[in-house]
C-alpha cells in the first residue's frame, strides 16, 4: 500500500534536512554512516558499518523512532537515532545483514494492523 500524499511531502522534506543538517555527517564520522532511499514500495536506511568489527546488532521501534544500537569492538556501544515524520506504527520493517551494512527496509504505508508501538527488531 502506498502512504498519502501528505505523508511522501513530509518524508521528502526530513530527507533533505536529514542529509543537509551538519550533525549527519558528525555522526557518520563518529559512529556509522547512513544513507536513507526511497522506493515505490517502501523506504530503505542502510547503516554502513565499513571497517568498524561489529559483533551484535539491535533495532529498536518506537513510535516514529528507529534506532539502531551496534556493539563492536574497540569502539563498545554504537548508537544512532533517527525519528520520522510519521508514524512507524502498523508499517512492516525487516532487516537485512550483509558483511558490512545492515538494511532496514519499512514499508510506505499501514500494512501490519496492531502492531505494538515499541518493538525490537530481529537482525539475522
Amino acid at each position: 500500500m502506498i502512504m498519502d500524499k501528505e505523508d511522501q511531502i513530509l518524508f521528502e522534506q526530513w530527507l533533505r534536512n536529514f542529509f543537509a543538517d551538519p550533525n549527519t555527517s558528525f555522526l557518520d564520522f563518529q559512529t556509522f554512516r547512513l544513507d536513507a532511499f526511497e522506493y515505490p514500495t517502501h523506504y530503505l536506511l542502510e547503516a554502513l558499518f565499513e571497517s568498524k568489527p561489529i559483533k551484535t546488532i539491535t533495532v529498536s521501534v518506537d513510535k516514529n523512532n528507529l534506532t539502531i544500537f551496534a556493539a563492536g569492538i574497540p569502539d563498545g556501544l554504537l548508537e544512532r537515532s533517527f525519528t520520522f515524520p510519521f508514524s512507524l506504527e502498523d508499517r512492516t520493517i525487516s532487516t537485512e545483514l550483509s558483511t558490512d551494512a545492515l538494511l532496514v527496509k519499512i514499508s510506505k504505508g499501514t500494512i501490519k494492523k496492531g502492531t505494538p508501538s515499541t518493538r525490537i527488531l530481529e537482525v539475522p
